[in-house]
């Protein structure tokens, strides 16, 4: 298959095969993934700053430093960040894709 983002490809030939592999709806692109991405785009801020004003205030709160303080709560908060929502959007999205590609070749896929 083709990818419709090569350079040396005709935009005619980039536009058909973005829209055979793909389903329209309206003026969106919807290939059955968008409500993972909608979890992950939303929560993911959240967890980021929640978690980063957390252990910043347990790190002061332990005589660290404002500075050492903040820079231990960002990096906290990005691996609470990637850990709790960015992590299991993307698993959860290669299990659907994995899932409808097994079902077409016949396979019954595992469970998740």
């Amino acid at each position: 298959m083709e990818e419709s983002s090569d350079v040396s490809l005709p935009f005619y030939r980039a536009k058909e095969l973005w829209e055979t592999h793909s389903y329209f709806c309206g003026s969106v692109v919807y290939q059955g993934l968008i409500p993972w991405a909608w979890i992950e785009a939303s929560t993911k801020g959240a967890v980021l700053l929640f978690a980063a004003a957390e252990i910043e205030g347990a790190a002061m709160n332990a005589g660290l430093g404002s500075a050492s303080a903040g820079l231990l709560g960002g990096m906290g908060g990005g691996v609470a960040q990637a850990y709790a929502t960015v992590g299991f959007c993307t698993c959860m999205k290669t299990a659907e894709i994995t899932r409808s590609k097994m079902a077409v070749g016949g396979v019954e896929p595992p469970s998740t």
